[in-house]
């Protein structure tokens, strides 16, 4: 699959340098400070096509491959209120984010959210991984107030994501369940109601782990077993990644999330 996505974003961005420095993934543009200008994971795609044919999988692929280098052309765009997200971070990934544009001024504070060291916050998303927490003085340029900032930055998320359903099927007994995407993907618990449908297709149980920004794992079981194979895979993908996110658990209730203890 990475080679024939190659063969596809060459296609589509001609004059951009293409590569791939990892099995799944594909770097667009040229190299900068912080890596590449743009980095695609190809993990939603591939799982989709594990359960489609060949043709799906060709018309999923070349759809993620249009819709990313769209998402390139705009890249060197100034960012505007649509740019604003709502993100599940740590306040140490808040600490560690690059001030992209040095901004002097304070920045919106992140928002406890009841799940241990988990926090939201409101970023602009530069399109790739880089996203970088909004300044006051950002608020005021997009005639955003705090509150308002936080309501757009959650609808703009919403509207983002794939619908989960089409990247997240029922998952059996003794196996983890995974979804990939970009630095916006694990947010996808900020939006609690979606998960309804899913955690009750699995007999009414879903606990899931957000080891890194672009990966969600979920399992259909809270038996001691099925946590300490999450558990297990969520730190196995924090090892591999650059800025891992977290190995806590969360089981989806009808009323909100709740700490796996």
């Amino acid at each position: 699959m990475t080679e024939r996505a190659l063969v596809l974003f060459k296609a589509e961005l001609p004059d951009v340098p293409i590569g791939s420095s990892a099995l799944l993934s594909i770097d667009i543009g040229p190299r900068v400070t912080s890596g590449v200008r743009m980095r695609k994971n190809l993990g939603g795609v591939f799982a989709y096509c594990q359960a489609h044919d060949a043709q799906a999988c060709e018309l999923e692929l070349a759809d993620s491959v249009q819709r990313t280098a769209q998402q390139f052309r705009e890249s060197g765009k100034p960012p505007t209120a649509n740019s604003v997200r709502l993100l599940l971070r740590t306040g140490l990934d808040v600490r560690r984010m690059p001030l992209l544009d040095l901004s002097p001024q304070p920045f919106l504070p992140g928002r406890p959210v009841g799940l241990s060291e988990f926090v939201v916050i409101c970023a602009i998303k530069y399109f790739g991984p880089a996203v970088q927490p909004i300044s006051c003085g950002q608020l005021q340029h997009f005639g955003l107030t705090p509150e308002s900032a936080y309501e757009k930055g959650r609808a703009n998320l919403a509207r983002e994501l794939r619908p989960l359903a089409s990247v997240a099927r029922p998952i059996p007994a003794g196996q983890v369940g995974e979804v990939d995407g970009d630095a916006t993907e694990s947010s996808r618990i900020i939006l609690h109601e979606q998960f309804a449908e899913l955690a009750s297709a699995q007999g009414g149980t879903l606990v899931v782990a957000a080891p890194s920004a672009e990966t969600l794992l979920y399992v259909s079981e809270d038996s001691p077993a099925a946590l300490t194979l999450l558990a297990t895979r969520a730190r196995a993908l924090m090892a591999r990644v650059q800025q891992p996110l977290s190995d806590r658990m969360l089981k989806w209730t009808p009323s909100g999330w709740d700490i796996v203890r």
